[in-house]
């Protein structure tokens, strides 16, 4: 699911500090998908090592300018699974913000993780997207309004590769899934 949420920030996100510029873009020592807390760093392994589609997203997106800060909620709001906002642009490189809800299963944590990971390399594929505004316009052309109103939108694509991930991590397919780069 993408939300629309006004309103930029790029420090202090929940405890995670971003250095904006080229710096904090994506390459060898900066990942594309990054997050503050131990418990959503080893999920995203996980997801790496025993999903080739989690893989697959991790290493489209690091081919994209978008950085991806993924952060659990405890109390999660409008009955979702995980959620994706925009939050900031530089000349470089753009920020979004994935939230996932913290109660949910390892499995079912990595696909939602794994469904917004795939939104984000939909944002990557439009250099457009530049802030929420955008972000919304793009979704109004190419996405699909989702459940709940106004501002809440998906993509087949996306809910392919979470129900795909789902999938391969109940079906033990780990052989099958490479390194991220």
């Amino acid at each position: 699911m993408v939300l629309i949420a006004m309103g930029s920030m790029v420090y202090g996100i929940d405890g995670f500090a971003v250095a904006p510029g080229p710096d904090g873009c994506p390459h060898a020592e900066n990942p594309a998908v990054r997050s503050s807390t131990p418990m959503t760093t080893a999920l995203i392994a996980s997801g790496i090592r025993l999903s080739p589609t989690f893989a697959d997203q991790v290493r489209d997106l690091a081919d994209t300018d978008v950085v991806a800060l993924v952060e659990p909620r405890i109390s999660f709001p409008l009955e979702l699974d995980g959620y994706l906002v925009f939050r900031s642009a530089t000349s470089a490189c753009r920020y979004v913000q994935v939230f996932y809800n913290a109660n949910l299963s390892e499995r079912r944590a990595i696909s939602i993780i794994g469904h917004e990971l795939r939104h984000a390399f939909e944002i990557g594929m439009h250099p457009e997207v530049v802030d929420a505004a955008s972000m919304r316009t793009m979704y109004r052309m190419y996405g699909e309004l989702g459940e709940g109103g106004e501002d809440r939108y998906e993509s087949p694509e996306a809910y392919a590769a979470g129900r795909t991930i789902l999938q391969e991590l109940l079906n033990g397919t780990s052989s099958r899934a490479a390194p991220a780069r």
